[in-house]
C-alpha cells in the first residue's frame, strides 16, 4: 500500500467515529502493523485515544482535544497525567504541553471559538455517542 496509502487509510478510519464498532475492529490491526513496522506508531495511539474519549473515558496519549468549561481548548482527560509524555514519546508525539500550545495557536489563527453554551454542547455529545454505540 505504501506509506500515502496507509496514511490515507488511516486517516479515513480515524474520523469515520459515527462507525464505533469499525474503529474498534481495527485499532488491534493498526497496533499489528506498527509492530511489524508496516505504519507510523502515533497512528493508533491517535485512534486509541479517539476510541477512548468517544467511549467516555479517559485517554492515554492526549491527542484529543476539546474546549473546556472555561473555555479554553485542552486536551480531554487523561488516564496518567504524570506519564503522558513518555507515552507520547514512544510514538514519536513531541511533549504535551508543545501541543496545547500549538493547538491553541492554530484555533487562534482559524479564528475558532469555544461553544456559547457548554453544558449543552456535552449534553449533546453525549447523546450522539449513545445513539451511535459508543457508549
Amino acid at each position: 500500500m505504501g506509506d500515502d496509502g496507509a496514511d490515507a487509510a488511516w486517516s479515513i478510519l480515524q474520523h469515520a467515529i459515527g462507525h464505533p464498532d469499525l474503529q474498534r475492529r481495527c485499532l488491534p490491526l493498526l497496533k499489528d502493523a506498527v509492530a511489524s513496522g508496516d505504519i507510523n506508531p502515533a497512528h493508533p495511539a491517535y485512534l486509541e485515544d479517539r476510541i477512548c474519549v468517544l467511549e467516555g473515558r479517559p485517554q492515554r496519549y492526549g491527542t484529543s482535544f476539546d474546549w473546556d468549561e472555561n473555555g479554553e481548548l485542552n486536551p480531554h482527560p487523561l488516564q496518567d497525567p504524570e506519564r503522558v509524555d513518555a507515552y507520547r514519546a514512544s510514538v514519536g508525539l513531541e511533549p504535551l504541553a508543545q501541543r496545547i500550545a500549538e493547538a491553541r495557536r492554530r484555533a487562534a489563527t482559524e479564528c475558532e471559538t469555544p461553544p456559547a453554551d457548554f453544558a449543552r454542547r456535552q449534553q449533546e455529545m453525549d447523546a450522539w455517542a449513545r445513539s451511535v454505540g459508543w457508549r
